[in-house]
């Protein structure tokens, strides 16, 4: 899907890392944080520590990310 040093898939309080990935409170952080504030099924930003990792707590372990919401 794209060239990326990880991926962490949130499926129904279901959670699975892999590579480089935000822990699971960090996930759960951005995960709320993008659906407040977008209603899209794709949100993207390749510089998101720099934008909004002030937002989030702790060091986020990766520049860039992309969030696809899938439907039911």
């Amino acid at each position: 899907m794209v060239n990326a040093d990880g991926l962490a898939i949130f499926n129904q309080g279901d959670v699975y890392f892999h590579g480089i990935c935000p822990n699971k409170g960090q996930l759960y952080e951005i995960i709320t944080f993008i659906q407040t504030h977008s209603e899209k099924a794709l949100f993207k930003d390749n510089n998101f520590r720099e934008s909004h990792g002030e937002k989030i707590k702790g060091q986020l372990p990766f520049a860039g990310l992309m969030y696809l919401k899938i439907g039911l």
